[in-house]
């Protein structure tokens, strides 16, 4: 028999409105019962108390949601808020890439990442490369 090969697949949810985590949730959900480990990254969202806070919280250990960005922002704005924004987005990147690497996780949501890039807060390239580099990685 053939050996099976698997590689790392790449979901993104786009649009404006809502939805967006609200569909990855529902795949976090659907991995976590089918035994897998879930981790959720939020690169904008931090601070605030949001439903599915507490609610994913009755997966745990097995599924994992961080909030690491700064609260809402945009384009523009405050400076000091700004750089704030951008920090919290390089640190959650650098989080991603750490996690990745450690195979804790079976997978890996990073919401709102293409606000953090449609914001300015990371460069695209560096999303990509970060996807490029762990596609290779995954069994």
């Amino acid at each position: 028999m053939e050996a099976v090969k698997k590689s790392g697949l790449v979901i993104v949810h786009t649009g404006s409105g809502k939805g967006k985590t609200t569909a990855a949730i529902g795949l976090a959900v659907r991995a976590w019962g089918q035994g897998l480990r879930v981790l959720i990254l939020q690169f904008i969202k931090g601070g605030w108390k949001y439903g599915e806070l507490k609610a994913l919280q009755k997966f745990s250990p097995q599924m994992e949601i961080r909030q690491l960005g700064e609260g809402f922002t945009q384009r523009g704005g405050d400076q000091a808020k700004r750089e704030r924004d951008c920090a919290a987005a390089a640190a959650a990147l650098q989080t991603a890439r750490q996690e990745m690497h450690s195979r804790n996780w079976d997978m890996i949501i990073l919401d709102e990442i293409n606000y953090a890039v449609k914001f300015g807060l990371v460069e695209e390239a560096q999303v990509l490369s970060l996807l490029d580099k762990n596609r290779r990685h995954c069994i």
